[in-house]
């Protein structure tokens, strides 16, 4: 799928993926992740017009910083995308960190958003997840390569069972990048920053955003 490019309001250059024809779903992926994370669904998707972004310092999109690596922003953004393409209401589907932007995007501009469907997500947000998050967001594995990554994934995500071998293998794709000299980051590691500062904040009531 081609990897396409715009301009968000601050200039920053922002990709994203655009196929299909129909009712229009904007996909926006949690928080370290970007839009191949939806190629599966991609593939049984039906008279939808799917459009994923790859939210600032993510994928293909420009790193702008620790300070740019906002729920507010990255929501304007997505608004932004939609313009960019003339799209005036859509469909979301956002996952983890993509379902906040959506809830955020409804606060900015609802007449836009024709309704969302979350994953892994919700108007609560559980300390003890987002410590988790935090432990690996930006850190490097100890590992070398994309298939000891694939082979330790089962140990590290409990509760998939069943899973085969070459589902990991493929999933492991979207969490690092190989190099000669090992394993990268397909996102800019300033996000550690950016996460750990938004923990730090006092936390926000998700219920009215929601409910909206």
């Amino acid at each position: 799928m081609t990897l396409l490019h715009f301009s968000a309001s601050d200039g920053a250059r922002l990709a994203y993926r655009d196929e299909g024809e129909g009712l229009p779903l904007l996909a926006l992926a949690g928080l370290t992740r970007d839009g191949t994370d939806f190629d599966y669904l991609a593939n049984d998707l039906r008279d939808a017009r799917l459009i994923r972004l790859d939210s600032r310092g993510r994928g293909g999109s420009e790193w702008t910083g620790a300070d740019t690596y906002t729920v507010a922003q990255e929501a304007q953004d997505a608004l932004a995308l939609l313009d960019h393409l003339g799209i005036q209401r859509a469909a979301v589907i956002g996952s983890s960190r993509g379902g906040l932007l959506a809830m955020v995007m409804v606060a900015m501009q609802p007449a836009r958003v024709a309704g969302i469907c979350f994953n892994d997500v919700g108007p609560e947000l559980e300390r003890s997840g987002l410590e988790r998050i935090g432990a690996y967001v930006g850190v490097l594995p100890a590992v070398q390569t994309l298939e000891e990554i694939a082979d330790r994934m089962p140990a590290a995500m409990k509760g998939f069972a069943d899973v085969p071998a070459m589902r990991w293998a493929e999933e492991a794709v979207r969490h690092y990048i190989e190099r000669p000299d090992g394993l990268k980051l397909p996102y800019d590691p300033e996000l550690k920053r950016s996460f750990d500062e938004a923990m730090a904040a006092p936390a926000v009531d998700l219920w009215p955003l929601y409910e909206a």
